[in-house]
């Protein structure tokens, strides 16, 4: 009986499992439809904060490039004070370090010794001036006097190319 009614169910089932089989490949075919939707959803919603992100970056890079150009500049402009006041040492060294007609260098202690007032007015308005070429240097305004010093009697003569912008030449 068994197999007499297997044979008849055969033919139904054989007609039958193409359409069960194309069925259940539409379902499978449906629900990862779906899930193919999800993922680009998330996917898309990823890829905007990603670009979001790269934006953002790109302004931090930006400022940064801005800020390392101003650091660079500034340390230009210091270099070239530097080297300005280097050259303003080594114009004083060259000034105390004079050889006299007699072909002998300057001796500070046989002048003091020599002609103390002298040297004690001197040494107190270099010292004065000295420290005020420092005071410019740290930053310090100029007074209306230095800006308006013209003669080489009301300049600073140690720092005068700071100190005194209005005074051109010792001539």
């Amino acid at each position: 009986m068994f197999g007499l009614s297997f044979v008849k169910i055969l033919p139904i089932v054989l007609k039958a499992l193409p359409v069960i089989l194309i069925g259940l490949f539409v379902a499978y075919l449906f629900v990862q439809n779906g899930n193919l939707k999800s993922t680009v959803a998330v996917l898309e919603i990823n890829n905007e904060k990603l670009t979001e992100s790269i934006s953002k970056q790109q302004d931090v890079i930006d400022q940064q490039t801005r800020d390392i150009g101003n650091v660079i500049e500034a340390n230009l402009k210091l270099q070239r004070v530097r080297d300005q006041q280097a050259e303003g040492i080594n114009e004083l060294r060259d000034k105390f370090n004079k050889v006299n007609a007699v072909g002998k260098r300057r001796d500070i202690g046989e002048l003091a010794t020599n002609s103390s007032n002298s040297v004690r007015r001197i040494i107190n308005i270099a010292s004065k001036n000295a420290l005020r070429c420092l005071e410019i240097s740290m930053g310090a305004k100029l007074t209306n006097a230095e800006t308006s010093a013209t003669k080489k009697s009301e300049i600073n003569t140690l720092c005068f190319d700071i100190a005194n912008p209005n005074f051109t030449s010792f001539n």
